[in-house]
């Protein structure tokens, strides 16, 4: 038993109280937190095929290709933040049409690249990006400019890199030794425009395309027994759809899980006051990917081609394209009211 200090044991005796109500306000939208992003960096680089990650020490790795020469640039950051410098890149000496990253947190980093050639290449880094081996060449996937790439680790021992050939997504898995067969999924796009992966119990896929001149972005998963049986694709489960002939198109998705499933994609428009504009959304919390319960897409606050890649440290979501960094609080501090409320009433 413990006794009562002789403060509350007297106010306990008294015949009335004064409540002490405590007023905070959370920016949160159905109890999923709203990301507020702050822009740390605004350069002068061309929209290209670009990618991210935040490597296992913490380290911003950046990727882009320069769209004039197809050159291949390299950036990392190892303390990115407020006052961290964005604008230094290494020319990598090689070209690219499209680009993805991969990390793990114990500090590999997996770079892929479709070259000029129309073959997959990897590099690999065990020091979270500080330095990286030799370009292997995975082998001919018909790349060109409308190649798309998307990868993630598991662990680390596996991961996995996506591409597209063909109008078909191709996968290919590492089991820590080896690099698996090229193997179609079994759904069917017309076109496909983008495509973002990463791994919470499956291999969760984004993609957006075009079926039947009807532009849309998709869900699907690729199972690993958490939704499907491993190795089998999920249908394809409508995100978002345009009208034929509404002269809309969506493109290079990006994907992570912040708290929730949350996404970027690129919508454009070339009609009347044509724009090409990054639109956000996310997932009802504790829903699984395969549900597709997302939020209605919003616009972004700025224009882009070619997206934004999207990433998460331990303190931060991270929103990346060639001439812009931007920085978001996983929890941002509530707003104390307390002393702005005038009345309270209860029934």
């Amino acid at each position: 038993m413990r006794t009562l200090p002789s403060a509350l044991a007297a106010a306990q005796k008294k015949m009335s109280g004064i409540p002490y109500p405590r007023v905070e306000v959370f920016d949160r939208m159905a109890a999923v937190t709203r990301l507020t992003w702050d822009r740390l960096y605004t350069g002068a680089e061309p929209e290209s095929y670009h990618a991210a990650c935040i490597a296992g020490d913490g380290s911003l790795i950046r990727l882009r290709a320069d769209p004039a020469t197809n050159a291949l640039y390299r950036q990392r950051v190892a303390d990115p933040g407020q006052g961290s410098s964005f604008d230094t890149w290494v020319d990598w000496g090689v070209t690219a049409w499209a680009v993805a990253l991969a990390a793990d947190s114990a500090g590999a980093v997996l770079a892929f690249r479709a070259g000029l050639d129309g073959h997959l290449y990897r590099s690999e880094s065990s020091d979270s990006g500080a330095s990286w081996g030799t370009w292997q060449d995975m082998g001919d996937i018909s790349g060109s400019a409308d190649t798309r790439l998307a990868a993630c680790f598991k662990n680390a021992t596996t991961a996995a890199v996506l591409y597209t050939q063909a109008n078909a997504v191709y996968r290919r898995r590492w089991d820590g030794s080896t690099w698996e067969t090229p193997a179609a999924w079994t759904n069917t796009l017309d076109a496909i425009t983008g495509l973002a992966v990463i791994y919470m119990g499956d291999w969760d896929v984004m993609v957006t395309g075009d079926v039947d001149s009807k532009p849309g972005v998709w869900t699907c998963v690729l199972g690993d027994g958490f939704s499907a049986a491993p190795g089998s694709w999920s249908a394809l489960a409508e995100l978002m759809r345009a009208s034929p002939g509404s002269d809309t198109s969506f493109s290079f998705p990006a994907l992570c899980s912040i708290g929730v499933f949350r996404a970027f994609f690129v919508e454009a428009y070339t009609g009347d006051e044509a724009y090409s504009r990054p639109h956000w959304t996310h997932t009802r919390p504790t829903a699984a990917f395969i549900s597709n319960l997302w939020r209605e897409p919003v616009p972004h606050s700025l224009e882009s081609t070619h997206g934004l890649a999207l990433g998460k440290s331990a303190t931060h979501g991270w929103l990346c394209r060639p001439d812009g960094v931007w920085q978001a609080d996983l929890d941002p501090p509530s707003l104390d009211l307390t002393d702005e409320l005038l009345g309270l009433k209860t029934d």
